[in-house]
């Protein structure tokens, strides 16, 4: 098996300056309550639980990493370009899929047909409409 395991989160902590940290994921215990991780050789940062996806193993035609909560522009599959999407992870599926405002996909060939716009913690916006957005 050679896929890669790993996954992000919005650090609490402003010393970490960045949107997300990427790593390891884990929870640990802090003042009694469970809180979750995200962590490797150099960094333990604790991460609003909401804000944590994991990486999907595919690229977009730019070569991004696409992680769940990530916000994907579409195209294929008989869907007009510029469709935008949410990518998720369905455990019933054991897969990740992309949420369109026209159906549920499964994403196949993600360096030809999507690209990475935003995610849903820092651009929720990009969602509002689910609309095709033909920019």
């Amino acid at each position: 098996m050679n896929r890669q395991i790993k996954f992000r989160g919005k650090p609490i902590d402003p010393y970490y300056d960045v949107d997300f940290v990427y790593g390891f994921y884990m929870e640990d215990l802090k003042d009694g309550e469970v809180v979750p991780y995200i962590f490797d050789e150099q960094i333990k940062a604790e991460v609003l639980p909401d804000s944590v996806g994991q990486f999907s193993g595919l690229k977009d035609k730019n070569g991004t990493e696409i992680f769940e909560g990530d916000i994907i522009k579409f195209r294929g599959y008989g869907h007009a370009d510029g469709t935008i999407g949410e990518m998720k992870w369905d455990d019933v599926l054991g897969g990740f899929y992309i949420t369109t405002c026209y159906d549920n996909d499964v994403l196949e060939h993600s360096d030809s047909v999507c690209e990475v716009i935003g995610t849903i913690h820092t651009t929720p916006e990009l969602l509002t409409d689910k609309q095709t957005n033909n920019e």
